[in-house]
């Protein structure tokens, strides 16, 4: 809505107007505050397809967590996987990884085993946040994957991945020795 309204400058004249309480948002975009949206959804459920144009649009932007969020409200769950799994990797390495874990959380099983790369990236983003035990479950389930499906690709990633993990551990482990 809000960014309809934005493309069309006499429509969100009008709209301030009439006092819809629009408040600046991230990057140019207007967002109406959390009341006022949940009022407005007691109307009508939202239309599908205009919560994937609005997540193509927040895509587009690089902001992947909107994006993901509308893209599974309007049962799109293999998109969102995709997004998650192949989209823009600055856009995915700056995803929270609470925000990720939300996503990953809300994804079927199907689909994510369809898209295990985004397990990789969810690993990715877990190492960044140092939640180590976080990082080793979710590498032990895209290895279960990554074998039953026999990509290469993906196994050797796994491999790299774990490689950069025993690094780490014996850096610190030297650390400690020294200390």
């Amino acid at each position: 809505l809000t960014q309809q309204l934005k493309s069309n400058p006499s429509r969100f004249a009008k709209a301030l107007a009439a006092g819809i309480p629009f408040t600046p948002g991230q990057s140019q975009w207007w967002d109406l505050p959390g009341p006022v949206r949940d009022y407005l959804v007691t109307f009508a459920a939202p239309d599908p397809a205009v919560l994937r144009r609005a997540a193509a649009e927040y895509s587009r932007r690089g902001q992947l967590g909107p994006a993901i969020q509308l893209l599974l409200a309007s049962g799109e769950a293999g998109a969102a996987a995709e997004l998650l799994a192949g989209g823009d990797l600055a856009a995915v390495e700056a995803l929270d990884v609470l925000e990720f874990q939300a996503a990953v959380d809300r994804l079927p099983a199907e689909v994510i085993e369809a898209h295990p790369a985004l397990l990789l990236n969810f690993a990715m983003s877990l190492d960044a946040a140092q939640m180590v035990d976080q990082r080793s479950e979710v590498l032990d389930r895209l290895t279960v994957i990554a074998w039953q499906t026999g990509d290469p690709r993906l196994i050797r990633a796994i491999e790299i991945e774990r490689a950069g993990d025993l690094t780490h551990d014996m850096r610190q482990t030297a650390q400690a020795e020294a200390s």
